[in-house]
């Protein structure tokens, strides 16, 4: 719809993997002609679980499980840069400044 090369700030749930396949469709499509970024929340309690010391017997696991769960965000968000998408992740208190970021880097790189 839009002819001019635009800046596109896609806001979504890196972490979950039902997102994947629409959202790297999404981005090769619109990457064509538009500069893409993708930014999401990261989720600072399962990164917090990820790192607690054990209490008790099953908090192991707990550990386990989110530590899973940050590896296969973190591989969400590197298929997505090796498509040229920056990707943005950050708590929600600091997503707006870091999208800013984002955008005054694209900027100073002459992508935007």
């Amino acid at each position: 719809m839009l002819r001019h090369r635009s800046l596109i700030v896609l806001l979504t749930d890196l972490d979950d993997p039902a997102v994947g396949a629409p959202l790297l469709r999404a981005i090769r499509l619109l990457s064509m002609t538009h500069v893409v970024v993708v930014a999401g929340v990261r989720n600072m309690e399962i990164a917090a679980m990820a790192e607690r010391r054990a209490q008790d017997r099953v908090d192991p696991w707990i550990a386990l499980a989110a530590r899973e769960h940050e590896v296969r965000a973190e591989s969400q968000r590197m298929l997505l840069r090796r498509l040229g998408a920056p990707v943005v992740s950050a708590r929600e208190d600091r997503l707006e400044r870091a999208v800013i970021a984002q955008y005054e880097a694209l900027r100073r790189n002459r992508r935007v």
